[in-house]
């Protein structure tokens, strides 16, 4: 892969909706026909499909390394006339570097103030720490923090402390952020904290995400939703789409079209805000002991253009359906992964048994 760093530098799509159809064609069918049958059925499709896509790739060279554009200045209203409203990643460097947010929620306030709430831990299921998709623990975060500072491996991810502390969100005028977006009931606040070198597995969703990074410094792997033949992902009737490309340590003998796909880059510090439209491909690694901020919302319209397949597609999730999402709309998101996972049931049985450990 080769390093190019361009100045100004803007996403773009190195496959077109019709380099695409045949592809999207048998992944619309696997989720309803599963992955062996419609393998069957669309054999000769697949196949030339993979041959023209292959050669597409091909003959525009070696991917490249781009840092993603970053921006100075802005204000929110600017940013999503020019970069929300039209699904272009940006960085706005030091958005929020005068925030109080930023100044305040460290680990050490976390665990000190907040250290009794719990934290669903889980990776999605396939992932070396949990193949079968069984595994999962219910800890404090103040154990988590504990271990951050140990050198040790918990991440809480998507966590529900600012819809939990709602009082939280007022004190840290999170006000501004919803200059950016305004509320509505698909809005989520989740926090993101864990030590150096813990990492977030490359995926992508239907939210929109303003993120906000608060502490410590992460760095963001980015891929343009027609990456998604070289990224392979499992077509898994979940929310959650992933797949097993680590940006970090790139294996092109599993993954060979991800030699010719584009990476863009962004490496956040304290103060550094990141909007990630839906349905973008993303990894996110922790370069220090880290906290942040994402502030979520669903618009169907802007994750329609992205793709019409995916957002489709999530009308008929299974696992879980498109009415147990609506209902729960403001649950912690590792439930969902848990559904994916097959754990869900486990999950509920788990958070009851440690409700009730407190009561005593």
């Amino acid at each position: 892969m080769k390093m190019e760093n361009l100045k100004g530098k803007l996403m773009f799509d190195q496959l077109t909706p019709s380099d695409l159809e045949d592809y999207n064609r048998v992944f619309f069918w696997e989720h309803f026909l599963g992955k062996k049958l419609s393998s069957k059925i669309f054999e000769k499709i697949i196949k030339r499909s993979s041959r023209q896509i292959e050669e597409k790739l091909k003959k525009q060279g070696e991917g490249k390394f781009i840092t993603l554009k970053r921006e100075k200045g802005l204000g929110p209203e600017e940013v999503r006339e020019r970069y929300i409203k039209k699904g272009i990643p940006v960085v706005l460097e030091g958005g929020g570097k005068n925030w109080k947010a930023c100044r305040q929620l460290t680990p050490e306030f976390i665990s000190e103030v907040y250290g009794n709430d719990k934290a669903l831990l889980l990776e999605p299921k396939g992932a070396p720490e949990n193949l079968s998709g069984k595994e999962f623990e219910y800890a404090s975060l103040k154990d988590v923090v504990k271990n951050m500072k140990e050198g040790g491996k918990k991440y809480t991810r998507f966590h529900t402390l600012f819809e939990d502390h709602p009082e939280l969100r007022e004190e840290l005028d999170f006000h501004v952020l919803e200059k950016f977006w305004p509320v509505n009931s698909t809005t989520r606040y989740q926090l993101f904290m864990g030590g150096k070198d813990t990492f977030t597995y490359l995926h992508n969703g239907l939210n929109s995400n303003v993120f906000v990074q608060l502490y410590g410094e992460k760095e963001w792997f980015l891929y343009p939703m027609s990456a998604m033949p070289a990224l392979k992902p499992e077509c898994n009737k979940s929310p959650y789409k992933g797949c097993e490309f680590n940006s970090k340590k790139p294996d092109f003998t599993k993954f060979p079209l991800m030699k010719y796909i584009n990476t863009y880059y962004a490496r956040l510090k304290p103060g550094d805000i990141l909007f990630n439209p839906p349905l973008i491909w993303h990894f996110v690694s922790n370069l220090s002991d880290s906290v942040a901020l994402g502030y979520r919302w669903i618009d169907l319209s802007q994750a329609y253009k992205k793709s019409k397949l995916l957002t489709l597609l999530h009308m008929f999730n299974t696992r879980p359906n498109i009415f147990w999402t609506i209902l729960n709309q403001k649950a912690d998101f590792n439930k969902f992964l848990a559904y994916a996972n097959g754990s869900y049931r486990s999950v509920k049985q788990a958070e009851k048994i440690d409700r009730s450990k407190d009561r005593e």
